[in-house]
């Protein structure tokens, strides 16, 4: 992920000094979410949760013109997580 935002956003070396823990936390606690046992719906707003918690941080961190690509790039994740949910539903 971090590459990624490197490339994409064009991020200074103090932003990606910045960014690493953020992103390793927001990483982690997905993960944790993942494992957990809860129920699918508490689940997603938990994630929601989360991405919106670490977003602020980020959009924090990020210029202008930063923030407005790293939005762009957020909204295709969403799109490609909601392409995967859609294929795996058609596959069981």
């Amino acid at each position: 992920m971090m590459s990624m935002y490197t490339d994409k956003l064009s991020l200074s070396a103090d932003q990606q000094a910045q960014l690493k823990p953020i992103i390793a936390d927001r990483q982690q606690k997905l993960r944790d979410l993942r494992n957990d046992s809860g129920r699918g719906f508490q689940k997603m707003r938990k994630m929601r949760q989360i991405r919106d918690d670490s977003d602020k941080k980020i959009n924090a961190i990020l210029n202008d013109s930063q923030k407005k690509q790293y939005a762009q790039l957020e909204e295709e994740q969403m799109e490609k997580m909601k392409q995967r949910r859609q294929n795996q539903g058609n596959n069981q």
